[in-house]
């Protein structure tokens, strides 16, 4: 059996001063952060952080680190927004018989709303917004799966 991939992608807070069974503790006291996969991904780029080998949007940061990357990642988003923007599209199946007897020959798969400029600068609002109240409550890394 095929296994799907997840539809999106979490930032929550990590304590490395507290230790759970070898892990450092996660920080429950501030809902996590969540986002399409394709805007993770698109986040991430734009942080700078470096894509993974096999592709999986898992990983984790010093918080110190991620908030001079988030400056960084506004620059860049100005300066170039067309890089890390991704366009809508539409993916149709092929042709089917509905039940009434008709055939559908273009049937919708799947409909991508992309992600846009606006998108994207509103993410990394929240995600400076998430790791302000994350270093309230002690946290020393943000991490995403």
């Amino acid at each position: 059996m095929r296994r799907l991939a997840p539809v999106g992608v979490t930032f929550s807070g990590l304590d490395a001063g507290r230790d759970v069974d070898g892990w450092p503790a996660r920080i429950d006291e501030v809902e996590g952060l969540h986002m399409a996969n394709a805007t993770a991904r698109a986040v991430l780029h734009l942080l700078g952080v470096p894509e993974r080998d096999d592709g999986d949007l898992i990983g984790q940061i010093p918080i110190q680190r991620l908030r001079s990357a988030l400056l960084g990642a506004r620059a860049r988003l100005r300066r170039d927004p067309a890089a890390y923007t991704i366009a809508g599209e539409v993916i149709h199946g092929p042709p089917r018989a509905e039940p009434d007897g008709s055939i559908l020959l273009r049937p919708v798969r799947l409909v991508s709303c992309g992600v846009d400029e606006w998108r994207l600068a509103a993410r990394l609002d929240l995600m400076e917004q998430l790791v302000s109240n994350l270093v309230a409550c002690g946290a020393t890394h943000v991490s995403w799966a």
